[in-house]
């Protein structure tokens, strides 16, 4: 998989009413699978989760679709196509840079609260599973999947 950001342009070039501070720049996105490559998409690189809503409110109020960005280990072109003639009006929310925390859940059954971005080799780590044991069901690419319910109108908690 490839996100590039060679020729990044800067944050004053973000879009209309962009919230200040969210970093933001344009980027190439490709699929790992080389399917769908489209140039210039608006990437946005939150800190904590507020920014994240910040940046979904943003998008709804000024007409952008927004899409999760992890390691794009993805074949459907849910919002980028495989050959548009030119960038959506999308933004690509990116949680592998900064949204990778965990933690153990407080109550209830034994559980591992994390972050959006975290991958599987990190939670492994976490859980002092040692390099080259194995783990029933882990995807060989080594992230995490996750069927998360939406972040607008969610009544799903995490465990605490």
């Amino acid at each position: 998989p490839v996100l590039r950001a060679p020729a990044a342009r800067a944050a004053a070039d973000a879009p209309t009413g962009f919230p200040p501070g969210i970093p933001i720049d344009r980027r190439q996105f490709e699929n790992w699978a080389r399917a769908i490559d489209v140039h210039d998409v608006w990437t946005s690189t939150p800190r904590t989760p507020d920014e994240v809503v910040a940046v979904v409110n943003w998008a709804w109020r000024h007409d952008y679709r927004v899409r999760a960005l992890g390691h794009a280990h993805t074949w459907s072109p849910l919002i980028l196509g495989t050959a548009p003639s030119r960038s959506p009006r999308a933004v690509l929310v990116d949680t592998t840079q900064h949204l990778t925390n965990m933690s153990l859940a407080r109550a209830g059954q034994p559980a591992v609260v994390t972050q959006t971005g975290a991958t599987m080799q990190r939670l492994l780590e976490f859980l002092g599973v040692a390099a080259g044991d194995s783990v029933k069901g882990l995807p060989f690419t080594g992230e995490m999947f996750s069927n998360q319910p939406p972040l607008i109108g969610s009544t799903h908690s995490p465990p605490m």
